[in-house]
């Protein structure tokens, strides 16, 4: 999403992308349910229907993780920059937080 607006992929793109709108303040929505979202009554039917397409991924994901090149790095220089994004219906905070240590530590990169 901000890639063709900002020539940038930022933490919200990752967060639109795994919780959809809600989960991100009213500058950033772009009318996106993402891959762990909760469906909801109050949702339009359209949007209740792809939720249901979403249903195994919610069940089965436990996160994802994002690696992006690190803006003007060059083209033989990878700096890599990460964001962990955990499906809060599979992964408890503590376990979110241990992993991301780990993963700091297996790929010591600016990470958020």
């Amino acid at each position: 999403m901000s890639e063709p607006i900002l020539g940038d992929i930022d933490l919200f793109d990752c967060f639109l992308s795994t919780h959809g709108d809600p989960y991100v303040e009213e500058v950033y929505r772009r009318g996106i349910f993402g891959l762990f979202q909760l469906s909801s009554p109050a949702y339009p039917k359209g949007i209740i229907e792809i939720a249901k397409y979403y249903e195994h991924i919610r069940a089965t994901l436990h996160g994802v993780l994002f690696l992006f090149k690190t803006k003007n790095t060059g083209l033989l220089n990878y700096k890599l920059e990460h964001h962990m994004i955990w499906n809060p219906s599979l992964v408890s905070k503590e376990l979110a937080s241990n992993v991301c240590s780990e993963i700091t530590q297996a790929l010591p990169i600016k990470a958020h």
